[in-house]
């Protein structure tokens, strides 16, 4: 951050008080061990079951009574049966353990943690092995075993019962066919149920058990008459929707419908077929069902078409309107789609991303609202009143540019079409530009917005863009000293005619031998002119520098990197381009303070406006609740009179605008974080990375500076300026908040 704050006027008083935010105190984490060696979704149950160790340290206050498995981020949560029992191969007070968690239908996402609540503690357990999850086939009977261990016979009893058995359940019966249907994307299933649910309330969710692992998910059903079948048992055809083919053999099929569990096993011998005789035969069944939506459902399904690279969304009615005005990149993280939707929610089943064999939910949940006044105005005759139909969103997966990227739309009545996504152009900054030049998000939008969309979005482009160094050039102006004590690197970017003034400063400095000045141009567009600056400022004060030219803009971070990786002084200054001396010595003064002091980290001087009040004293950090309730970098006295004595001032956080350390740190910690985008708050984090190694970040008021703050940059398009500014305060916040918090109290606390 080359001097990051948020407006924020009057701090004289007020914002003074958040200066002594006390910090919390944490409690020593208690020693605590385990391991979950298998676990999976069991239908009959309609549950979660994890088997492991862990542990315990006394008392039926510990056992678990809630918990939450987190599934890619996504929680599921509730009340936990469990059984504990006695494994001779742990060591004393360790217990096995199965937990069941009751679900309705399984997670979609990768198992990360289960997080078990003992009374008032919560213990996260994990899973070593990524073997760990087992199909219901192979599960049953480990979890069997695991029951017949436990020495509590109401346990045991409870654990049973959750496992049941096919003859537990209200509906028996059997599949006679099954098969995939591509075009329809999942698995038909269809059979006979010797007692069957109401017609009123078929099943929403099934477990399809195969030899090697589950299929799980939503599904369509529809019973049909059988006149070749005793009285009360009816056949039934089943949808599944899944992207892939079966896992081993297909052995049953678990659901719940009319609050009764049903169980219907594969007949022996009966046929897996490929879609065209799977197409007739599910046609004749469901010949014999009764009209309605469900049969409608099915048939629409059958009677779907493969994409075929052309836009079919019009063919709906009623209509859904859809259009991808933009999208971009973010390999290999996922895919921005820019655009706007108008659809009624009781036509709208769901949306699919499709690219080659990868298909993806489009989770229009988490996009980012956009106001579109020129689309609310097209379609008013229409019906439509929403005027926040634009929309960002994020999609995660690796997707193949080189081929076709297209949404699949399903309506409620199972009718498919298809609408084509533009080929993604823009690229690097011009990207992150236009994607942050959009959303106006505040308060309770911010942090969903981040979270969600523009911080994966960003955080991938910004990888992507800075993966390659930029092709550069050195140029030498006078003869550089080649064993200098001091190197001082100077980023430029806009305003070129501060180096100039700089340098006209740094000539009245009589022992500039010591000193190496490393300019760094990252204006590309302004490399003739700054040549001509350099060549003229070089011949009229005769003060050695090296000017490292960029072919490509990186932003500030990287800049400064890029100079740091050339410079040779035992001490590093970094140095903005609109920052000037008022004393010609004042870089060995604040080198003095850093030998002197061993547990100083990285100095910096009194900046001054040129009103001769205060730019920068020090920083601290103060919640915004319009910008997520993240912290934010304050300046302590801006543009207030200095007052205080001479003596140094340890800080939380010190602006990067004129930063003084060893070098030898600076290249330990890597320099400036580049993950900040053009600059803000890389400075702020510098300065935690500093007090994580024990050392203070102080000022000294001794040293007194000019500084004309960001004059040396050209204005901006505010909004997307403000997001960067946001982007990055979202980064800080998720690595430093507590640090911050524990640190704040200590601000101005005397050297």
């Amino acid at each position: 951050m080359n001097d990051t704050e948020a407006a924020d006027p009057g701090l004289a008083d007020a914002a003074q008080d958040d200066i002594y935010e006390a910090a919390a105190a944490v409690a020593a984490p208690e020693v605590f061990a385990s391991n979950i060696d298998v676990y999976g979704y069991h239908s009959f149950a309609a549950g979660w079951f994890f088997a492991g160790w862990l542990s315990h340290t006394g008392g039926d206050e510990n056992l678990p009574d809630r918990a939450t498995a987190w599934f890619d981020g996504q929680p599921v949560t509730g009340p936990v049966t469990t059984l504990f029992f006695y494994r001779n191969d742990l060591p004393e007070g360790g217990l096995g353990f199965l937990i069941f968690l009751p679900a309705e239908m399984a997670a979609e996402g990768g198992f990360q943690r289960l997080t078990v609540t003992c009374g008032m503690v919560e213990r996260d357990l994990h899973a070593a092995d990524p073997q760990a999850l087992l199909p219901v086939a192979k599960l049953m009977p480990r979890l069997q075993f695991i029951i017949s261990l436990s020495t509590d016979p109401a346990q045991q009893l409870v654990m049973s019962a959750l496992l049941g058995s096919p003859a537990d359940t209200a509906g028996t019966g059997f599949i006679e066919f099954c098969g995939r249907h591509p075009n329809a994307g999942g698995w038909f299933i269809s059979g006979w149920l010797a007692q069957a649910w109401p017609d009123s309330e078929p099943p929403v969710y099934a477990g399809v058990t195969c030899a090697d692992a589950d299929i799980r998910g939503r599904v369509l059903a529809c019973l049909y008459n059988r006149p070749d079948l005793p009285d009360g048992a009816r056949g039934f055809s089943m949808f599944l929707r899944s992207d892939v083919a079966a896992p081993g053999p297909l052995l049953a099929v678990n659901f719940w419908a009319a609050g009764k569990p049903m169980t219907v096993a594969m007949l022996k011998g009966a046929p897996v077929l490929r879609e065209t005789e799977l197409t007739a035969r599910l046609r004749a069944n469901l010949g014999q069902s009764k009209a309605g939506l469900a049969r409608e459902q099915m048939l629409n399904l059958l009677a779907r078409r493969p994409y075929a690279g052309e836009d079919t969304l019009d063919s709906l009615a009623p209509a859904i309107q859809i259009f991808i005005d933009e999208a971009i990149s973010c390999a290999p993280d996922g895919l921005v789609l820019m655009g706007w939707m108008l659809a009624r929610p009781e036509v709208l089943r769901g949306m699919w991303l499709r690219n080659g064999e990868i298909s993806v939910p489009v989770p229009m949940r988490d996009a980012v609202r956009i106001n579109r006044q020129d689309v609310q105005a097209a379609y008013a005759k229409d019906g439509f009143d929403e005027p926040n139909c634009g929309f960002l969103l994020f999609v995660p997966g690796q997707f193949d540019l080189n081929e076709a990227i297209y949404i699949e739309v399903e309506t409620n009545r199972c009718e498919s079409a298809y609408r084509n996504i533009p080929r993604p152009l823009r690229t690097g900054l011009a990207a992150i530009r236009h994607l942050l030049g959009v959303p106006e998000l505040r308060y309770e939008e911010v942090q969903p917005g981040f979270d969600k969309v523009l911080g994966p979005a960003v955080a991938a482009i910004n990888r992507q863009r800075l993966a390659a160094r930029p092709q550069l050039k050195m140029m030498d102006f006078g003869p550089v000293p080649k064993q200098p004590k001091y190197s001082v690197l100077i980023p430029l970017y806009g305003r070129l005619d501060y180096a100039e003034y700089q340098l006209a400063f740094f000539s009245a400095h009589p022992g500039n031998a010591g000193i190496e000045y490393i300019y760094i141009l990252d204006d590309p567009d302004k490399k003739r002119e700054a040549c001509q600056l350099f060549t003229a400022a070089w011949e009229r004060y005769q003060v050695p520098f090296r000017a490292v030219l960029l072919e490509r803009n990186v932003g500030f971070a990287p800049a400064n990197n890029i100079g740091m990786h050339y410079a040779t002084g035992t001490y590093l200054c970094y140095l903005n381009s609109d920052v000037f001396p008022e004393t010609p010595d004042w870089l060995e003064l604040l080198v003095a303070r850093l030998e002197a002091d061993p547990s100083i980290g990285a100095i910096g001087p009194l900046l001054l406006f040129e009103d001769g009040t205060v730019q920068h004293q020090g920083m601290y950090f103060r919640r915004l609740p319009e910008f997520g309730n993240w912290f934010f970098c304050m300046h302590i006295n801006k543009g207030l009179r200095y007052s205080g004595g001479e003596g140094l001032e340890a800080h939380v956080s010190i602006t990067g605008a004129c930063m003084v350390l060893r070098r030898e740190l600076a290249v330990e910690l890597g320099g400036f974080d580049e993950s900040y985008v053009i600059g803000d708050f890389e400075d702020s984090d510098l300065c935690m990375k500093i007090q994580q190694r024990g050392l203070r970040c102080v000022v000294d008021p001794s040293v007194k500076m000019l500084h004309l703050e960001r004059k040396s940059q050209p204005s901006a398009a505010s909004n997307w300026r403000m997001n960067v500014t946001v982007y990055n305060a979202w980064q800080h916040e998720r690595r430093w908040a507590g640090l911050i918090a524990a640190s704040q109290a200590a601000l101005l606390s005397p050297v």
